[in-house]
């Protein structure tokens, strides 16, 4: 690319303080990279997010499986639910999705009263008629214990409404 390479530094900074790393891989120039992006869900003591990523493939703790989750994809934008689906179903998971945080309470309320909670909730944070934070809390007070990530495209704090 015509960056700088400020934003890869920024991200693997970001990364390190949350316990995790970013790994890169690219075959070379003109042959596309691949980014692995790795944050601790659980607490594992005595082993390092790095050390895990070394030593196993695997980044599950002893007793979780990271295999055929149940999630919900939440975002206004089509584009964006299609390419995390594609992501994810590619590795086996189950995807639902919801257009807007209303809809992902909606959804997150019918699997618990079904007794199918979802696994993950991967959450966008600007939405028409409800923000992914809002959201997340009403999920939350449902009585919700999925793993909810939210993801943005905004940058800057201007950017947030």
């Amino acid at each position: 690319g015509q960056g700088s390479g400020l934003g890869l530094y920024i991200s693997q900074g970001i990364m390190e303080l949350h316990g995790g790393c970013l790994k890169v891989f690219s075959k070379g120039r003109d042959k596309g990279t691949t980014f692995t992006m790795v944050l601790p869900l659980y607490h594992v003591p005595d082993i390092q997010a790095t050390e895990m990523v070394e030593r196993s493939d695997s980044f599950a703790p002893e007793g979780v499986s990271f295999n055929d989750l149940r999630t919900l994809v939440v975002d206004d934008s089509q584009t964006n639910r299609k390419l995390l689906r594609r992501l994810l179903t590619s590795r086996g998971h189950k995807c639902d999705e919801a257009d807007d945080g209303l809809v992902a309470v909606e959804y997150a309320k019918k699997a618990i009263h079904e007794g199918r909670e979802y696994d993950l909730i991967v959450m966008d944070y600007k939405m028409p008629r409800m923000d992914g934070p809002t959201a997340a809390k009403e999920i939350r007070t449902l009585g919700s214990n999925s793993v909810i990530i939210g993801v943005t495209g905004n940058l800057f704090s201007e950017d947030v409404a």
